[in-house]
């Protein structure tokens, strides 16, 4: 019996910082525009409140405050526009909304302010926005502010504190025992602000936690299920390959004893359609089983392009494409049959791509390691790389009319194989161009069955 070892309820999931770091850059991005909203209405209560009052220290306190709050708020809108979510953002703007409720609060009445009731939402989001010991001196200040302005109201300090739209004086006329009341009540809730603030994001963080405990449980089922399949269809490609061995051996037979000219071509037929369903089997198996370990050797990629070269120039003069070898020598640690049939699948495609007149050329460079191109001067294209795009590479995915889509699959799963690279593009001068590129340095990678998961280790032959 197999046992799972169940994952610590602690573990980080992967991903969990930047996917965070994300939705709160997004929320605060709401959050600072949602703030310009309320500017406006904001400034024209505090000018009712100040500006109707004889004080002068009150509207000189609030213009102060008022322009340095615009400022600062058109700031941050712009800065987060082009940098995003930095570092200490959310510490700094926290801690001016803190600063700035209080400054608002004092020219208001202090204590006994309509406006200080909005301690309480401003501890809360500060508790949900920042995790940092920040968090607590921003609390503590908004706890010292309150009885701070308990005492100058309840020992009347300042003999006009409290605005003429709400009775002037040194205070709006409650007694002590509502003010130290009040502020003690209103201490405990910005303290309790605190733990609901800071359970919302625990609760948060544990809702992320489970979605990447389902989806990294449907993945593993889902992998699983996929790896069946994929065996389960290589073992029915592989009893399909005999019985059309035989189709294609007794049609071969029956051509010979066949006079009947219509009946040839159709013998003809089917055996080209055996050969084409050999080729789509082949390719799926290849497809279907693991990738074996490389072999690793120092390969010199000229002569193998002059190999295949001559190898395929038959091929090209019957078609009527020309085919040249371009470049110097290179050396690359490769397996060579692995990368010869690399450029075997590519040259097959540049010769369907191609008409007659066309050329085909292959070229070795150094460029970001060892390079081969395969470039022909056929109809490229057309507009499959912009439909298909990096799907191009997908199984199933092909322009031919015939084609089982695996063989650039199969091509780069190998290239990445040994640590290198396969890309297509347009050429300057039309046609395609293949570019397959090693590492100077290999690197071996593991690849699984669906040719699509893979881990780098260090190629232990690597020089």
């Amino acid at each position: 019996m197999q046992i799972t070892k169940a994952m610590p309820e602690h573990t980080t999931p992967p991903f969990f910082a930047e996917i965070q770091q994300q939705e709160l850059a997004r929320l605060f991005g709401r959050f600072i525009w949602a703030r310009l909203l309320f500017v406006p209405p904001l400034f024209a209560l505090l000018a009712w409140f100040v500006f109707t009052d004889p004080a002068p220290w009150r509207w000189i306190i609030a213009c102060i405050v008022g322009g340095i709050l615009t400022l600062f708020f058109l700031h941050e809108v712009f800065r987060f526009n082009k940098k995003g979510l930095s570092r200490f953002a959310l510490e700094f703007n926290l801690a001016a909304a803190v600063i700035a409720h209080m400054t608002i609060v004092s020219v208001t009445g202090g204590i006994e302010s309509p406006l200080i009731y909005a301690i309480i939402p401003i501890a809360i989001v500060i508790n949900i926005f920042i995790t940092t010991p920040t968090v607590y001196f921003l609390v503590a200040l908004q706890v010292i502010g309150l009885w701070l302005l308990a005492i100058i109201a309840i020992f009347e300090l300042v003999p006009d504190f409290n605005p003429v739209i709400l009775g002037g004086g040194a205070r709006a006329g409650h007694t002590n025992i509502h003010i130290w009341t009040a502020t003690l009540i209103l201490s405990l809730m910005v303290t309790g602000g605190m733990f609901i603030g800071r359970n919302a994001r625990r609760i948060f963080n544990h809702m992320i936690h489970n979605a990447f405990a389902a989806h990294k449980e449907l993945f593993c089922t889902h992998n699983e299920r996929a790896k069946e399949l994929i065996a389960l269809s290589g073992e029915i490609a592989h009893e399909l390959k005999n019985p059309l061995a035989s189709v294609k051996g007794l049609s071969s037979l029956l051509a010979d004893s066949i006079n009947d000219i219509k009946g040839a071509e159709r013998l003809a037929v089917l055996r080209r359609e055996v050969d084409r369903m050999q080729t789509i089997l082949e390719e799926f198996l290849n497809f279907s089983r693991p990738l074996v370990p490389l072999s690793l050797s120092d390969v010199d990629l000229l002569s193998l392009c002059y190999e295949l070269a001559t190898l395929y120039e038959g091929i090209c003069q019957e078609h009527g494409i020309t085919i040249e070898v371009q470049g110097n020598t290179i050396n690359a640690q490769c397996d060579r049959r692995k990368v010869k049939q690399i450029i075997i699948n590519l040259l097959q495609n540049a010769i369907e791509a191609s008409s007659k007149g066309d050329k085909i050329t292959l070229a070795t460079t150094i460029n970001d390691g060892a390079c081969i191109h395969v470039i022909d001067t056929g109809h490229g294209f057309g507009d499959a790389h912009t439909q298909f795009g990096e799907r191009l590479y997908d199984p199933g995915i092909t322009t031919k009319a015939q084609g089982s889509g695996l063989g650039l699959t199969i091509a780069r799963a190998v290239a990445r194989q040994h640590g290198g690279i396969l890309t297509l593009s347009t050429h300057q001068n039309g046609g395609c161009e293949a570019k397959l590129c090693l590492p100077i340095n290999p690197i071996l990678t593991s690849i699984s069955p669906s040719l699509g998961e893979k881990h780098e280790t260090p190629c232990v032959n690597c020089r």
